[in-house]
């Protein structure tokens, strides 16, 4: 037992101790069923989560290759639920766990996957392998995945959200064998995963490779890293943040029914670190054609982590695209886009104009030796616009600054509006609700208040 003097100490040894979902570790080590999630009865075999829920399934089997995910969405009908409130279960193979949004897995000796559903295809889905690091101060990066150093630990589990601790595996010599340890939130009705620090992390990526990534800005544009655009250095180099940083978009245009991006975010303070920076590699980019072959890529985006990151499926057909124009332009002239938008919102019109009238696409690049014309910078700027759109179907209009030619469009929805649907998320509404806690949903059951009455505290206050 110990004594406190006033209620404003005892609260400031609360936030100071207990992460922000109200857990300790005490309760990750023993966490009660939570009252409302009662003994479920449930059958064998997979069935799609209904929206606004979420489930854990195992699958019944330790699936060995290094990418699994094909072979392992085949086997649906071999997977098991775990029932609802069950945090002392016991996998018997590896555990897979869903929302309408994505699936989130992991298996032995390799990264955990961010999987992506489509939402206006049947069954079309993207794979990313989302990394999570500890990066030391002589530059060794520790990489944790895998099965992890010990079982994943069920935290709460009820029918609209999933809290789990994962001890990641580290590969690289010299880490003492230290797992990478986050936890995974998971609600049912929102599009994002919650990675949170635990142990030995301090910094979150992902790793969906594609031709176009960027700094979501809050008091600039767009800065925009296209790898087929922007000047080779000669090898794999790193692009780091601006000062009003806000988030990662990773812009995905691949072998899919249609693309979706990837948005990453993270509290203030992030955009700082050498940590955070766009990867600009002599990867292979995954879109357009299989197998995939075209060079260079944005082939990693990571963040600094600290408290929390913020991983976001933005999955509707039409959410980006990037239109391939190739045409003259007069300054001051306009070209109207075949692409029409598909919900109301406000969204970015960013033009790449090159100013020479001669301009020709760089070509495709099969192997890795890129050519030396990369390193030329192309004379090309972009021009940036906002465009609200009050119905769907409205096409746009970009006006051009400049005379030149028109390379590229590319088009996204940025923000919502009163007419934006309410089941469409947009990178600034991601931002608002996990970082600024605007319209945030609460956690379900216990508050973090709740939580400490039932946690013995032993502190020696210091007289």
């Amino acid at each position: 037992m110990f004594m406190v003097r006033t209620a404003s100490v005892l609260l400031a040894v609360m936030v100071m101790v207990f992460p922000a979902f109200g857990l300790a570790d005490d309760e990750r080590k023993a966490t009660k069923t939570p009252p409302n999630a009662t003994a479920e009865k449930v059958e064998a075999g997979y069935k799609p989560v209904k929206p606004g829920t979420v489930r854990i399934w195992d699958t019944n089997k330790k699936y060995k290759m290094r990418s699994p995910i094909g072979q392992c969405m085949k086997d649906k009908p071999k997977w098991s639920p775990v029932p609802f409130g069950k945090t002392d279960y016991k996998p018997r193979g590896d555990i897979i766990l869903e929302n309408e949004y994505f699936f989130l897995f992991w298996n032995k000796g390799y990264a955990v996957r961010l999987i992506a559903k489509l939402a206006n295809s049947k069954g079309g889905m993207v794979d990313n392998k989302i990394y999570k690091v500890y990066q030391t101060k002589s530059g060794r990066r520790n990489f944790g995945g895998g099965t992890g150093t010990s079982a994943p630990k069920i935290l709460k589990y009820t029918s609209t959200e999933i809290l789990i601790e994962h001890a990641g595996e580290v590969g690289k010599a010299g880490s003492g064998n230290k797992p990478v340890v986050t936890i995974y939130r998971i609600l049912g009705d929102k599009c994002w995963l919650e990675v949170r620090s635990v142990k030995r992390v301090n910094q979150q990526g992902m790793h969906g490779k594609s031709r176009i990534c960027a700094f979501l800005n809050s008091k600039s544009d767009e800065y925009i890293l296209d790898g087929k655009r922007a000047t080779w250095p000669g090898s794999s180099n790193n692009r780091h943040a601006k000062p009003d940083t806000i988030g990662i978009i990773n812009f995905h245009r691949g072998r899919t029914p249609h693309g979706l991006m990837w948005f990453m975010t993270a509290p203030p303070g992030f955009e700082k670190s050498k940590l955070t920076y766009l990867g600009h590699h002599v990867d292979r980019y995954w879109e357009d054609e299989f197998p995939p072959n075209d060079r260079p890529s944005c082939g990693a985006q990571y963040v600094q982590m600290k408290d929390k990151v913020i991983i976001a499926v933005l999955n509707r057909k039409g959410h980006w695209e990037r239109e391939d124009v190739l045409k003259p332009i007069a300054a001051g002239g306009t070209y109207t886009t075949k692409f029409k938008a598909p919900f109301p919102g406000k969204w970015r019109l960013i033009g790449f104009v090159v100013e020479d009238k001669n301009y020709k696409p760089r070509p495709r690049v099969t192997s890795s030796k890129i050519p030396e014309s990369f390193k030329t910078p192309i004379n090309g700027k972009y021009h940036y616009s906002t465009v609200e759109i009050k119905k769907a179907g409205e096409t746009f209009t970009f006006k051009s600054p400049v005379a030149g030619v028109i390379d590229y469009l590319l088009i996204y929805l940025q923000d919502r509006t009163k007419n934006t649907p309410k089941d469409v998320f947009t990178p600034m509404g991601v931002y608002r609700q996990t970082i600024l806690g605007e319209n945030a949903k609460k956690t379900e059951g216990e508050t973090a208040p709740e939580v400490i009455k039932k946690i013995k505290i032993k502190i020696k206050l210091i007289r």
